[in-house]
């Protein structure tokens, strides 16, 4: 009992209007609440998930690959050797050909590849002068030779004399053909004609005259030829 109105305090309760605008005002929330769930519901595919009636869709994934570049050193410029030299000889011709071999004075390092020859076949035949003979072979670089570098081309017989005749043509091209007058040089008996290749490099422009020739390339191998 209150000490001092005598009265029981559980006995008094919220007024009726109070308590029916509270029972409508829960009544509205529980309201909106569902009209909220059933919107989404309708609007969404929720439901249909919910349901199992659409398969969640895959998000694709991307695959980052990562590379790591690991930079090697460059590997040191070859260091060549000296370069052997060649004596010429003192017979110069007035074409651009040369007779004697040069005498060489060291071991030849080359820098080019041996020249690979192509024609004429090994052990080919010509029937008389009237043939062409042309030498031809491949070029040792595709951008052709330097301005002092040259193919030399030795051409050797046996002479009308019986001794053995040497001659050396000079030129920056690939093919070659051997001059008829020399058809008359080589020994009746003795019709075989040896040539080969190599690339020299000479000092100056011109490699009869020049005083210093160097050899940048093994000589090719040996081919054979019968000039009948």
């Amino acid at each position: 009992m209150c000490p001092r109105c005598g009265a029981d305090p559980r006995h008094k309760s919220l007024p009726r209007a109070l308590r029916i605008g509270a029972l409508i005002a829960i009544a509205l929330i529980a309201l909106a609440c569902s009209g909220w769930i059933a919107y989404r519901a309708l609007t969404t595919d929720v439901l249909a998930r919910g349901l199992g009636l659409i398969q969640p869709s895959r998000v694709p994934t991307q695959i980052i690959h990562v590379l790591y570049v690991v930079a090697t050193p460059i590997p040191p410029s070859p260091t060549f050797a000296p370069i052997a030299t060649i004596t010429p000889t003192p017979r110069v011709s007035g074409t651009p050909s040369r007779r004697g071999t040069p005498t060489v004075s060291a071991p030849v390092i080359g820098f080019y590849s041996a020249p690979q020859l192509i024609a004429p076949l090994n052990a080919l035949i010509f029937n008389s002068v009237a043939e062409q003979v042309a030498l031809e072979w491949r070029a040792v670089a595709p951008s052709g030779l330097h301005e002092n570098e040259w193919y030399a081309i030795t051409v050797a017989y046996t002479g009308r004399d019986g001794k053995p005749a040497t001659h050396t043509h000079w030129t920056r091209e690939t093919r070659w053909t051997i001059p008829k007058e020399w058809h008359a040089e080589i020994a009746s008996d003795a019709r075989t004609v040896r040539w080969h290749v190599g690339v020299v490099r000479v000092e100056g422009i011109d490699p009869i005259t020049s005083p210093n020739r160097a050899p940048i390339s093994p000589n090719s191998a040996q081919r054979n030829f019968i000039w009948k």
